[in-house]
């Protein structure tokens, strides 16, 4: 599974169902640099958050959070 194509499809069909998006970036790789960063970006900006493993404990502990 890569960042920018497995990884980043599922997300965006999960945005489009209004499900709420996390991609733990620590934990997910591309054949490249440049297309690991551009699905980071991607998520970021138009249909998710982007958390470390270290802080989705806590995002999830969090009221409110998923």
């Amino acid at each position: 599974m890569t960042t920018n194509a497995c990884v980043e499809s599922a997300l965006r069909d999960a945005f489009v169902r209004d499900w709420e998006t996390v991609l733990v970036e620590d934990c997910a790789g591309a054949p490249t640099k440049e297309e690991r960063e551009g699905a980071v970006h991607n998520v970021r900006r138009y249909f998710g958050r982007v958390l470390d493993s270290a802080g989705l404990g806590g995002y999830w502990a969090a009221p409110g959070g998923a």
